[in-house]
């Protein structure tokens, strides 16, 4: 024990007793286990085991949680990405035929017959909300009314 003692005190452990004599350090020590008591001991010794139990009950529950874990993590990382997208038969389109018809012979709007054609085809209710959107596409200005008294 004393060897034991002198090395901590020589590792850097304070002690108040590393200035005594041996004869005076073993004094203290006696005097120090007989103030404790072996029943205070006891108690303490068997908390140590207690706190022991519940950490070794306590890690035997986490380690399968992380193993399951970390393979769960593995199996993630090794899953392939999807392919990209990759888009075929695609055509360019400026900015003049982004709003037209595309695929058309001509570049033109939709000539007056093809679009009576196809407001017949439709509901009146259909027909009036194309026709709504239409106008705030197309607006007609009034003459001789400023535009911000409209």
């Amino acid at each position: 024990m004393r060897g034991a003692h002198n090395q901590l005190v020589a590792a850097g452990a304070k002690c108040d007793a590393a200035g005594n004599s041996p004869e005076q350090q073993q004094g203290s020590e006696l005097e120090s286990v007989k103030a404790f008591g072996t029943a205070d001991l006891a108690k303490v010794l068997a908390d140590e085991r207690a706190k022991k139990t519940a950490l070794v009950t306590a890690l035997g529950e986490m380690v399968p949680l992380l193993d399951r874990l970390s393979k769960r993590v593995d199996d993630i990382a090794r899953t392939p990405l999807p392919p990209l997208t990759i888009a075929r038969g695609s055509v360019s389109v400026s900015k003049p035929q982004d709003g037209g018809n595309i695929g058309s012979a001509s570049d033109s709007p939709l000539s007056p017959d093809a679009v009576a054609s196809a407001l017949a085809k439709m509901s009146k209710e259909e027909q009036t909300l194309t026709l709504i959107k239409a106008s705030y596409a197309n607006p007609i200005p009034v003459l001789g009314v400023p535009p911000g008294e409209r």
